[in-house]
């Protein structure tokens, strides 16, 4: 496990507003770049008196509160900050209107304080993975408050899998800084259409605990890409997933993705999305001797091998429907390897496949 520790690059003076009426100039800042929710943030009015003539202040506001009253006068070209404390309340869009009375008028400006939570945390994956390999997980718990904070660290894994690298089970957050925790999530196993998650929860002694998820659904296909495929020229490129032993392939999609036997949108698994190329593979089970029949639909073109030699090769652009394409094969008993080809132009990005006859099925390949 690599456990890092970093600090956030806050700034010391923030300008959170500035403006200028005149002869006055009135500037709110605050010491820190990022608040926590609940938490008191110092910072300061400044006034500058821009003019060769003294400037007589009435009050200075921030919000429904005054945090300077007369008399209060600057000299020529004399410049005075105030000392104030914001209260961030809760986490979102916090507004922040000053207001400045003096003798010539009303200067007035607003700005927003971003609130966080006072702990946060964020986990990046890989977008696909395929079962067996170990998936690599890196979360980092961020700790917005300006002290350091002290959390007992979970990691959640799905039944049958392994969580490999030593992750602490406490860990101590600098203030305003971060942690890094990396591992790998190895060795389990999935049906198709099922999802697996993994979550990381961060608890503090105090307050909320924070936690964060990745999820991924296996696909019964094995996929790979995209490739290239500008000036339509995929169709007739040859890609590794074509030539033999290759290692690029993935089962583990997006959860919200459309990866079944019978159809794939390859929209939501891959990107880029325009003028690419993609592939999937999958076996043809025969539980005995029998002529079948295989249905196919695609957006846009489509190739289709089966154990290598080619049933179906259209080079058109159109929208996919289930059986655009049908072929009649002769079936041995055991296992076919299918593998289906889409090249895309833009827009819709995807293929369909059925057989109706039975005693075969397509199944995850071995």
């Amino acid at each position: 496990v690599l456990t890092q520790l970093a600090v956030d690059e806050a700034p010391t003076e923030l300008h959170l507003a500035r403006a200028v009426d005149g002869a006055l100039a009135a500037n709110l800042l605050l010491d820190r770049g990022i608040a926590a929710a609940g938490e008191r943030v110092p910072g300061r009015v400044r006034l500058v008196n821009l003019g060769a003539e003294a400037l007589p202040i009435v009050s200075v506001g921030l919000g429904d509160r005054t945090v300077a009253s007369g008399p209060l006068e600057l000299a020529p070209f004399e410049s005075r900050e105030i000392p104030i404390e914001i209260e961030t309340g809760t986490p979102g869009a916090l507004g922040l209107v000053l207001a400045v009375l003096h003798r010539g008028g009303r200067l007035d400006d607003a700005a927003f304080v971003d609130v966080r939570k006072p702990l946060e945390m964020t986990l990046e994956s890989p977008r696909t993975a395929r079962i067996g390999p170990a998936i690599p997980i890196r979360a980092r718990v961020f700790n917005r408050r300006h002290e350091p904070v002290e959390c007992d660290l979970r990691v959640e894994s799905p039944g049958g899998w392994n969580v490999e690298g030593e992750v602490p089970a406490r860990i101590r957050i600098p203030a305003s800084g971060s942690v890094e925790i990396a591992f790998s999530l190895a060795g389990g196993e999935a049906t198709p259409g099922e999802t697996i998650a993994v979550s990381v929860a961060a608890h503090p002694g105090e307050g909320e605990p924070v936690h964060a998820e990745a999820r991924w659904k296996r696909s019964p296909w094995l996929l790979a890409g995209p490739y290239d495929n500008s000036d339509r020229k995929g169709f007739a490129a040859v890609y590794p997933p074509e030539t033999g032993p290759f290692e690029g392939w993935f089962d583990l999609v997006p959860p919200g993705a459309t990866a079944a036997a019978t159809e794939v949108d390859h929209l939501a698994i891959f990107e880029p999305h325009d003028w690419q190329v993609a592939y999937a593979a999958a076996d043809l089970v025969a539980a005995e001797p029998c002529k079948a029949t295989l249905r196919f639909g695609s957006d846009d073109t489509l190739t289709v091998w089966l154990d290598g030699t080619v049933l179906v090769s259209r080079d058109v652009y159109r929208p996919a429907a289930p059986g655009q394409d049908v072929v009649e094969v002769d079936l041995a008993p055991g296992r076919h390897r299918l593998l289906v080809k889409v090249a895309q132009g833009y827009g819709g990005w995807k293929f369909y496949f059925d057989t109706p006859t039975p005693g075969v099925s397509l199944e995850p390949p071995r």
